[in-house]
């Protein structure tokens, strides 16, 4: 397991101590973490900040056979993936992967969103989002009575092989409950959740959802803000920043990414221009929100983490 702590240090300096830039209004912070205190923290400012500058590609120059694609599917009757999936393609200028490319209620076609259709939609798509319930025991996706995930759960089971090889898809969210489970702070083990799934996913730069219960009445807000972040944020802190901002503070602190060390500075807000390569590799780094409190009682949002290889 690789700790990541970067340390200020200086001997007049409490360890406990964080230094915030006062222009900053978001930091990076690594931790080691020992009996569940935060031994040392250090700001990395900006996270390459971003914050300043919207960059949105232009409609007019921009090639339909180049754009990125979306796919979503929805297995509750908030329809969160929707929000996401219109998000992308009306914010973002994205395409659909496929025709259809979104099951929901609204679109008319709920009942056909299954776990293989996700699989499918998975292949054509460089990001997919989906939608419905889980438990802390299973890496298992299904949805409401008269959804497609209903008939037919999205499970490891049935991704098989299937996405080994895939090239395309970088970025997979699942706005669900525990499917971005993991044990323990420190290392990951094959019974976490969250590790069956992104072992059946090699190429996927990260993947996104919840170490715990999801949000199931500001989903929507979720999916629209996280949409709105990629303009500023890289992929992975724009899902946490979008928790944290709208989730409620009940649900934002078990918001959680997975990503490939590889693949830590993917962004949008730059056409095509910051998206890594895919690199397959078996160190993850595993992120959740934190709230820094700054001198005079205000707080601002931040980013824990730690890296580890996963297990054989």
């Amino acid at each position: 397991m690789r700790k990541h702590c970067r340390l200020n240090w200086h001997p007049k300096v409490s360890l406990l101590k964080l230094a915030l830039r006062p222009s900053s209004s978001i930091c990076r912070v690594g931790a080691i973490v020992c009996v569940g205190i935060i031994l040392a923290v250090i700001p990395e400012v900006g996270l390459s900040t971003p914050t300043e500058t919207e960059v949105t590609p232009d409609p007019a120059t921009a090639n339909e056979a180049t754009k990125l694609k979306i796919a979503a599917v929805d297995g509750t009757d908030t329809e969160d993936a929707k929000a996401a999936y219109d998000g992308m393609i009306s914010v973002h200028e994205w395409v659909a992967a496929a025709n259809p490319a979104l099951y929901s209620n609204a679109a008319g076609n709920k009942d056909e969103g299954t776990g293989q259709k996700c699989v499918d939609l998975g292949n054509a798509a460089n990001m997919l989002w989906v939608s419905g319930h889980g438990t802390a025991d299973a890496a298992l996706i299904y949805g409401q009575t008269g959804y497609g995930l209903n008939t037919q759960n999205f499970k490891t089971d049935l991704l098989a092989a299937q996405w080994n090889n895939n090239s395309t898809l970088d970025w997979v969210i699942f706005a669900v409950c525990n499917q971005l489970w993991v044990d323990t702070t420190e290392t990951f083990v094959n019974t976490d959740n969250a590790v069956r799934w992104i072992k059946k996913m090699p190429n996927v730069h990260s993947l996104h959802g919840y170490r715990g219960a999801a949000p199931n009445t500001t989903d929507v807000d979720v999916a629209t803000q996280f949409v709105d972040d990629l303009k500023h944020y890289s992929v992975v802190n724009g899902w946490l920043h979008a928790n944290y901002v709208k989730a409620g503070a009940i649900y934002w602190p078990r918001a959680r990414s997975m990503t490939n060390v590889n693949n830590l500075d993917d962004k949008l807000w730059a056409p095509h221009s910051r998206i890594s390569q895919d690199r397959p590799g078996k160190t993850y780094e595993f992120r959740k929100v934190v709230e820094i409190a700054k001198p005079g009682g205000s707080t601002v949002f931040g980013v824990s983490y730690w890296q580890a290889d996963l297990p054989d």
